[in-house]
């Protein structure tokens, strides 16, 4: 857990000086005053600010169907951590995703979703599942999921007993979940959320590391992955950000 606690750490240290010029200024330096005084997320490490505008979140509004669609394939050694705020009230669906990778294959499962008017909160780990009912729609939360369990803001929630190797066979969607009977997006699975930001490790290694943008050419919201350098805006209908 050590990479997680010193993201949360660096999560609180951040919030503790956002208001000092000096904490921002390594981050910042040479980058246009407005952005310096509205945008100070230490955590934009490799975005080109003459092309995307560093966002606080990137929100899908309530009861759009819209999603991020990642080219990454979760498996038995992947570690998702993501920052987001939940309105699963005004989501399209009644169970929607806040990520997920699966199909009709249940050994081969990866997401986390909710059951839409209660606090029930799903996730699923190749062929295990489990649940917790302590979700506050509205509330921003730190979620982690990996083979060593469902963690909620840094505290142990339910253990995963996945105990064999697993490939998801399709790539990872944020905010909104795969049809149950074939490989084909179900949109009535998306979710009303903001996402503030979305690290993937895999073996320990950090393979992707989304933060939000808005890309400044076309004023399309989405996130820029500073693993691959890669940005990706919301599929079928626009995200918003602030």
């Amino acid at each position: 857990m050590g990479t997680y606690l010193h993201l949360f750490e660096e999560e609180q240290e951040q919030t503790a000086h956002i208001n000092s010029a000096q904490y921002r200024e390594p981050y910042f330096a040479g980058v246009n005053a407005t952005y310096k005084a509205h945008y100070n997320h230490y955590n934009y490490k490799k975005v080109n600010f003459d092309t995307y505008k560093p966002m606080h979140y990137v929100e899908n509004p309530s009861k759009q169907q819209a999603y991020i669609k990642t080219n990454y394939y979760p498996n038995n050694n992947t570690r998702l951590i993501i920052k987001a705020q939940i309105n699963a009230h005004n989501s399209y669906g009644n169970w929607p995703f806040l990520f997920d990778a699966h199909t009709k294959m249940v050994s081969n499962e990866f997401g986390m979703l909710f059951n839409k008017g209660t606090t029930n909160l799903h996730v699923r780990f190749g062929s295990t599942s489990t649940s917790v009912t302590n979700i506050t729609y509205g509330n921003t939360y730190i979620f982690e999921l990996s083979q060593n369990g469902l963690y909620v803001n840094n505290e142990f929630q339910r253990p995963l007993t996945q105990q064999t190797a697993f490939t998801c066979p399709v790539p990872l969607l944020l905010g909104c979940g795969y049809h149950n009977d074939n490989t084909n997006i179900e949109l009535t699975f998306s979710t009303s959320y903001k996402l503030y930001w979305c690290k993937i490790y895999e073996s320990g290694v950090l393979v992707r590391d989304y933060v939000p943008v808005k890309r400044i050419s076309d004023n399309k919201y989405g996130v820029y992955d500073q693993v691959n350098n890669t940005f990706t805006k919301a599929t079928n209908k626009e995200y918003t950000g602030a």
